[in-house]
């Protein structure tokens, strides 16, 4: 993908997101979670439309072609330290922020429709992908034929509630099971999940 169709293609999903979110609630939401703690050249936005730009490549970018990327789109410059600093656990934060909220908008439900004798209905369940070879020592793959690196993605949405209670990042090598956590399940919840979930010593101790 060239560099005005990728450009165009993250323009279009910025303005997707935009339908979602304005950019006061974006950035309140950064500073919330501490990834903006004072006004500075990088903003909410600009941050999200260069990731969106990265994903809608389906590869890996370089520092150099990230700032690359602020510079053509937000007017934003930035130097690769700088930017590589933003890469800290109050910018995973901001996002969880970001995609938890997407999630509850996207599967908000009339939970008035939802009768029956259940507490919660719970919907879990994971996907995963794989990561460039340079994120190894932070998310594992299994390597061979494939990257030696992979993200995994666990959610958990209750139904009746109309909200995501849990949204965790794990190696790519990890099974779904290990995500199965006794301490959370209350009595009347109903708990869906696909086979790669079940083990008998889970459903023993619930």
């Amino acid at each position: 993908m060239n560099a005005q169709a990728s450009s165009k293609l993250a323009t279009d999903y910025a303005r997707q997101l935009s339908q979602f979110f304005s950019t006061d609630q974006l950035d309140d939401w950064a500073r919330k979670t501490g990834f903006i703690v004072r006004a500075r050249k990088l903003s909410a936005v600009g941050w999200l439309k260069m990731l969106l730009s990265e994903s809608a490549n389906l590869y890996h970018f370089s520092l150099g072609q990230e700032c690359g990327l602020l510079a053509a789109q937000a007017q934003i410059y930035l130097k690769k330290q700088s930017l590589q600093e933003r890469w800290t656990p109050t910018c995973i934060a901001f996002l969880r922020k970001v995609i938890t909220q997407l999630l509850e908008q996207q599967l908000g439900y009339n939970s008035a429709q939802l009768g029956g004798p259940f507490k919660r209905i719970i919907i879990g369940d994971s996907t995963s992908f794989e990561l460039p070879a340079c994120h190894q020592n932070t998310y594992k793959g299994y390597g061979g034929s494939s990257s030696p690196s992979a993200l995994k993605i666990y959610y958990e949405y209750d139904l009746k509630a109309g909200m995501v209670i849990d949204l965790q990042d794990s190696h790519g090598t990890h099974a779904d099971t290990r995500f199965n956590r006794t301490q959370q399940v209350e009595a009347g919840d109903l708990i869906l999940q696909d086979l790669g979930f079940f083990t008998y010593g889970f459903y023993q101790q619930v």
